[in-house]
């Protein structure tokens, strides 16, 4: 079975497993999808500066949570901080830290008062939460809407999970919600701002059409694109398109300003444009690796390897190339989960590989037009990446599943999975080899 034309645009062009697609739809309810953000619990300082809260969030998009937080709480947006974005419609837990003028008791109460929004814990605390300081997330995730019996849905989860064992663990594509699961396009706007076209980053990101978009947001977004009149602009793009909206503000206040307009986006959303194109290179060079042969559980010559902790990538470790005299070793420490074959997530910086894989990933970029100069950034620096490499295959810890009724669907079946993922992984690009849906809403 082929993967959706969406996900193949993503870089997704293929799955690992060749088992029966078990179809089904995920985030029938937000309920069901339930994430909590796992190893960053901020240490208790009693007269520490930032106030530490742990947040429980229902449908909320992460960026919509923050400007809100900001608004309520009357401070800047650079005073809230996280470890990571989780997916909007889900139900959330994880820690923020906000350092504002507001007594403690009187912060906790307005943000509670946030509708969808419970904060389960707070204290006192001396350091701001940054990226990346968490080291994975626990999901708990239904499956519903199986048009098939209990009895198949066992068989076919048996053998997709048999095979992801028997390697050790999934693809660690990313997900088609790193490039917009309704609106898949932020790797294309991101290709734009490395090439320096930031008038056709901006045109992308306003004008593109989303196949599953109301039909009066397609309508405006074709008008845009149409006159790119950014007065008229304001005219007919929905209220809830804030950030188009911010875009064509700027714009129409100085047509020729691209760079700045392009710069009212939150500064986290604004590099995740240039991200989401690393992604989708990075999922490019994985799709071609598994494709052609070539192990994604176990190194081959030219490889580089990362170790690995208790399941999470040491990022800060020194790269290990492998050669003949060191494969048969770093194999060894592979199986037993301590270590992964990577790819690059290609900046400035970034070492490539060298034999086959190396091959690949330079045909890749080749064919992409990538050298590392484009992602040094001189009109928007912040856009700059210096590069990191990625592993290939991501482990799934604690796994378990079951198989039930659908409450939702009478005559149909449900499957719940629990699991945990080192950070950065999604569980979507998990269940996507168990589920092998051809419609991308379903994930």
């Amino acid at each position: 079975m082929a993967p959706t034309s969406h996900e193949h645009a993503a870089g997704m062009e293929l799955f690992y497993t060749d088992t029966p697609p078990l179809g089904g739809k995920l985030r029938v309810d937000p309920r069901d999808f339930v994430v909590e953000e796992v190893g960053n619990e901020p240490r208790p300082v009693p007269d520490g500066k930032q106030l530490a809260l742990r947040v429980r969030l229902e449908n909320w998009e992460h960026n919509h949570f923050i400007r809100d937080v900001s608004r309520t709480l009357r401070c800047g947006r650079n005073n809230i901080g996280f470890s990571g974005t989780k997916d909007k419609r889900a139900v959330t837990a994880q820690w923020f830290t906000v350092r504002t003028e507001f007594p403690d008791e009187d912060a906790v109460a307005r943000i509670d008062a946030i509708p969808r929004v419970e904060v389960l814990a707070h204290h006192r605390t001396d350091k701001k939460l940054r990226l990346g300081m968490h080291t994975g997330n626990r999901f708990t995730v239904t499956v519903r809407n199986i048009e098939r019996s209990e009895a198949e849905v066992r068989d076919i989860l048996d053998a997709t999970m048999g095979a992801l064992d028997a390697t050790g663990g999934a693809p660690n594509f990313f997900g088609i919600q790193r490039f917009g699961a309704v609106r898949p396009i932020t790797h294309i706007v991101g290709r734009h701002l490395i090439h320096g076209d930031v008038e056709e980053a901006i045109l992308t990101y306003i004008t593109a059409i989303g196949p599953s978009e109301h039909p009066n947001t397609t309508a405006a977004r074709r008008q845009v694109a149409k006159t790119r009149d950014w007065k008229e602009a304001l005219d007919v793009l929905p209220h809830g398109l804030k950030f188009e909206r911010a875009i064509a503000q700027r714009l129409m206040e100085d047509p020729d300003d691209a760079v700045n307009a392009i710069r009212v986006l939150p500064n986290n959303l604004l590099t995740l444009l240039v991200f989401a194109y690393q992604s989708y290179l990075f999922n490019r060079i994985l799709s071609a690796r598994i494709r052609e042969g070539l192990p994604i559980h176990r190194a081959v010559e030219g490889d580089i390897v990362l170790p690995m902790l208790d399941g999470v990538t040491q990022e800060r470790a020194t790269p290990i190339p492998v050669d003949a005299a060191n494969i048969d070793k770093i194999n060894r420490q592979l199986a037993r989960g301590r270590g992964g074959v990577t790819a690059p997530l290609y900046g400035t910086e970034t070492e490539l590989a060298g034999g086959e894989a190396g091959e690949i990933e330079r045909r890749i970029l080749d064919a992409e037009g990538v050298v590392p100069e484009l992602f040094s950034n001189e009109r928007i620096p912040e856009l700059s990446s210096g590069g990191v490499r990625r592993v290939l295959m991501v482990p799934l810890g604690g796994l378990e599943h079951s198989v039930a009724p659908d409450t939702h669907h009478p005559s149909r079946t449900s499957a719940t999975f629990s699991f945990t993922l080192t950070k950065g992984a999604y569980a979507t690009t998990v269940l996507r080899e168990v589920i092998k849906s051809d419609d991308t809403l379903s994930y």
